[in-house]
């Protein structure tokens, strides 16, 4: 058992009947591809006696009139590139995914 099926585990164990659970995570380019993580912990939420309620979305970027205002970290900015280049630009996470899931069945623990 991963230390993220014992955690859901556990969180189902203690959760109120009428409480929620939020799991927070963000997709990300690993080696060339865009890694999703939310449907794989959405499954494994369900093996661990957890409902899938809702998906929202958060933004981690601050609005200013109808902009999204993106600061890059020094780390980024680092990483400039030339505008002709094929390669991704740098990625700044705008959102995270929020999933909430409740009790199976909302009763006894």
């Amino acid at each position: 058992m991963t230390h993220l099926d014992r955690f859901l585990a556990d969180a189902r164990h203690v959760l109120a009947p009428d409480g929620h659970l939020a799991v927070i995570t963000t997709a990300r380019y690993e080696h060339g591809r865009l890694v999703d993580q939310a449907p794989g912990i959405i499954q494994r939420a369900a093996r661990a006696g957890l409902t899938y309620l809702q998906h929202v979305i958060a933004l981690r970027v601050p609005i200013k009139g109808d902009v999204l205002v993106v600061q890059p970290d020094p780390a980024v900015l680092a990483q400039l590139r030339q505008v002709q280049s094929a390669e991704l630009p740098p990625v700044v996470s705008v959102h995270a995914d929020v999933c909430l899931f409740a009790r199976a069945g909302g009763g006894a623990r």
